[in-house]
């Protein structure tokens, strides 16, 4: 982001255009000398900071705070667009190298500084599993890719993000791609209209009502396919810049609504700026109380915020004259937008190193960490950004600037690279290695034929066995596919397993569904599977389920209480059951096991040891074992035709947790890869108790009995 400073210039001649840039950065002077001061800008930058700050620390009521982003990225495209046609007007050309010394002068040395000491920090709070991806964090956030580098590994901003220490920077990577590419097309564009200064204009408006167009139609796609890139990509966010620079070319024009009707007579269409500047404040706060991470985003959503800071925007045209205006230029306002870029820098790594470090993720904690940010982000801008935005010398010298720059990001790159290689050393240590191990150890599918072509869908056993098992549901049914394949070794038992991540296989709707692949892959899903087993015959079916329990939507998509949570899932897996006993099919059920608030691994990598790290049974069962009881009572009703019968159920959180806690390593195996997926090599190791319960369900000739 560029969140630059604002501080009062002269006032532009008469001589210069209606259209005449307005800059509120001081190292701007040098490219528009005579520019006017839009101190509401500067307040209005510190309103995005603090809604981002806010969001990420959070603070209840402030779900939609990651709007602020937005709103910088209109700020960007508005003041860039703005004096890029400037120096167009004023000189007859744009100077792409000067501009690009400029940009480095203002943001590399600030992020460069955050940079180097967040990667050292992250030597200290990360564990060294971590300690990789943070160096390949730090190289692409130093050389503005990190959203490429999220969007590629289908990182989900709001739900990973917790413990990486750079993934704020994905929009400084955009804004920067965007200073990168922007000049060439306005000048570009620009040059196409020789003569005229509207004809000029004129050719500019029309690039960049096609760069909105194709860019919204882009961002509307992806948001609804699901797609990261919707989120982290420039192509996806163009259209916030273009259309602010969209409206850079026209503020400072009288808007007289009559031009467009012939016999308007006296009625006049103008609107006050006063009206339309509270109307977009409005659709900013709205947008930063209403949304959240459930908001399909940035799609049709983000039009909310970008057109809020539009019309915010072109409100203050001119300079302060409106009540907003006013307002926004508070002295208090100001002097946050002054450093909200340093605030935007430090504010995410310190939340984040103070909550590791405290243990704790309660936004107390994390709001008194981001307000402590304000200590670095302050003396990052008195003694880093503006003394070298206003050297001299490196004013004096583009090429000089430019190899500051390039400089800096060598030295990061460099603290990468040394990152990389102390996290190659500390893996080496045995404890580390072996966690190290078990994250790998999730090749869950090594056994699985295919033959039935069926996506999501994992073969065991021969074709011409005496019995067929199907294991349905989500990833937790695919967990334990090496415990299924040593299970039936010797048996003449052919076990086919469909899951899909996310994907309970009662019919119910949870909120990760609703976020990544739609409710609707998850009724495809179950009827496609309602379909395999309808052609199969199955001896028997197993259910397999992760615990939902705070996930489970109502007929309204929302999230009611628990109890009634429980009560949804309870009758969707009862009609379940019915189908299936219906068609003479044997049900029983692969109870889920302990579900955890962190990673264990990551645990055991920082704290260096098992026993610190290792759960209370209670704590590790408390959303989970409310939904096993209600699938046992399941399985345990009597039916029509037949008394109550005990129920088939192999119980996962007997074999991983004691009578008092679930330790992380059994048996010098570790028992999950992350806070509720079993690894490869325990779920390998149940293979006798897999035995047992298959063998219940089934009844084989006596010479493949085993």
């Amino acid at each position: 982001m560029t969140l630059t400073s604002s501080k009062p210039t002269a006032s532009p001649p008469t001589s210069l255009p209606s259209c005449a840039p307005v800059s509120t950065d001081p190292q701007d002077v040098d490219l528009t000398a005579s520019t006017g001061f839009r101190g509401d800008i500067d307040g209005l930058r510190a309103l995005a900071i603090v809604a981002v700050v806010l969001f990420h620390a959070d603070v209840s009521g402030f779900s939609g705070g990651f709007v602020g982003v937005d709103v910088f990225f209109v700020i960007s495209g508005f003041l860039i667009t703005r004096n890029l046609l400037a120096e167009r007007d004023r000189t007859g050309r744009i100077g792409l190298a000067a501009f690009w010394a400029r940009r480095a002068r203002r943001l590399v040395p600030a992020l460069g500084l955050m940079m180097a000491v967040t990667g050292v920090a992250a030597l200290f709070v990360l564990s060294p599993l971590e300690w990789s991806a943070a160096s390949l964090d730090v190289a692409t956030s130093a050389t503005y890719v990190s959203n490429m580098r999220y969007a590629a590994t289908a990182n989900d901003y709001f739900a990973v993000g917790r413990t990486n220490l750079f993934l704020h920077t994905w929009s400084l990577s955009v804004e920067e791609q965007f200073y990168l590419v922007w000049p060439l097309v306005v000048a570009v564009a620009a040059g196409i209209g020789f003569g005229r200064h509207l004809l000029r204009r004129g050719r500019v408006q029309g690039v960049l009502v096609t760069i909105a167009f194709v860019s919204v139609m882009l961002c509307v796609y992806f948001t609804a396919a699901g797609s990261p890139w919707a989120f982290y990509g420039l192509a996806t966010r163009a259209w916030q810049f273009a259309a602010a620079g969209l409206l850079a070319t026209v503020v400072g024009v009288p808007v007289d609504l009559c031009r467009l009707r012939p016999r308007c007579g006296p009625m006049r269409w103008a609107v006050d700026p006063g009206v339309y500047g509270f109307v977009g404040l409005a659709l900013i706060i709205g947008s930063v109380l209403i949304m959240d991470e459930r908001t399909p985003y940035p799609g049709t959503a983000a039009l909310v915020p970008t057109a809020g800071a539009l019309l915010v925007l072109a409100a203050g045209a001119p300079a302060n004259a409106t009540v907003l205006g006013q307002a926004l230029s508070r002295p208090m306002l100001q002097r946050l937008g002054r450093i909200s870029y340093s605030w935007y820098l430090w504010h995410w790594p310190v939340i984040v190193v103070v909550a590791i470090v405290a243990d704790s993720e309660r936004p107390a904690v994390k709001l008194s960490a981001a307000l402590a940010a304000l200590g670095p982000a302050t003396a990052s801008y008195r003694l880093v950004e503006q003394p070298l935005r206003r050297s001299r010398s490196l004013i004096a010298s583009t090429r000089r600037s430019l190899v500051v720059g390039v400089a800096i990001t060598v030295a990061v790159g460099l603290l990468a690279v040394g990152v990389a290689q102390q996290g190659r050393i500390a893996l080496r240590e045995p404890l580390q290695a072996q966690v190290a191990a078990a994250r790998a150890d999730i090749d869950m599918e090594g056994a699985c034929r295919r033959e039935l072509r069926l996506p999501e869908t994992c073969l065991l056993g021969a074709d011409a066995a005496a019995a067929t098992i199907v294991v349905v549901g989500d990833s937790h049914a695919a967990a334990w596919i090496p415990a299924y394949d040593a299970a039936i070794a010797g048996l003449s038992i052919r076990v086919v397993v469909r899951s899909h991540p996310g994907c309970p296989s009662a019919d119910i709707t949870i909120q990760v569904a609703t976020i990544r692949d739609g409710a609707e892959a998850c009724r495809t899903f179950r009827r496609r599977t309602a379909e395999l087993i309808a052609e199969l015959a199955p001896d028997a079916v197993v259910m397999a389920n992760a615990s939902f329990l705070g996930q489970i939507l109502d007929a309204n998509g929302r999230v009611p209480g628990r109890g009634e949570q429980i009560d949804i899932w309870r009758a969707a897996l009862d009609a379940q059951v019915g189908r299936l006993r219906a068609a003479g099919i044997t049900v029983a059920l692969l109870a889920n096991g302990p579900k955890l608030g962190f990673d264990p691994l990551v645990c055991i990598g920082r704290k260096g040891s098992v026993h610190r790290c290792s759960p209370s049974r209670s704590d590790a069962l408390a959303d989970v074992t409310p939904l096993v009881d209600a699938e046992v009572a399941v399985l345990a009703a009597p039916t029509a035709d037949r008394s109550a019968v005990g129920p088939v159920v192999l119980r996962t959180d007997d074999l991983m947790c004691g009578p008092d806690v679930c330790p992380l390593v059994l048996d010098g195996v570790v028992v999950l890869y992350d806070f509720n997926h079993v690894t490869v090599s325990f779920a390998r190791r149940q293979g006798p108790a897999m035995r047992r319960f298959l063998r219940q369900l089934v009844v084989l000739p006596r010479e493949t009995s085993g």
